[in-house]
């Protein structure tokens, strides 16, 4: 990814372009399949798995829970600890991970993500 995009989106309030930044770069996900809200907020640290997320690759369909930290000599060690940050700026709308709020007037097939 490009941090110095991913945090100049944050800043300008556009959360959802930088999650899908580092959804893409860091687990692998396909953007469209992203920006079609396949990752949800229970696919990330839910209950049963509170120290991974559930990906889902499209190709086979295998979902995996694929580990973003680990506890070393009693010091948890955040593997994605960046791309957290940047989830940690997103609104939570609804179900998927990747939402946004449609303006009046605005059609939803004008999506700016």
């Amino acid at each position: 990814g490009n941090p110095g995009a991913v945090q100049g989106c944050i800043k300008e309030g556009r959360p959802e372009p930088a999650a899908v930044a580092v959804i893409c770069f860091e687990w692998l996900q396909r953007p469209e399949n992203v920006v079609a809200g396949f990752l949800t907020w229970p696919d990330y640290r839910s209950k049963s798995w509170p120290h991974a997320v559930r990906i889902e690759h499209h190709k086979n369909k295998a979902l995996v829970w694929h580990p973003l930290e680990e506890a070393l000599d009693g010091e948890t060690i955040k593997f994605y600890a960046e791309a957290e940050d940047v989830l940690s700026h997103l609104p939570k709308l609804g179900v998927p991970m990747i939402m946004r709020l449609i303006e009046k007037g605005e059609r939803k097939g004008d999506a700016k993500v």
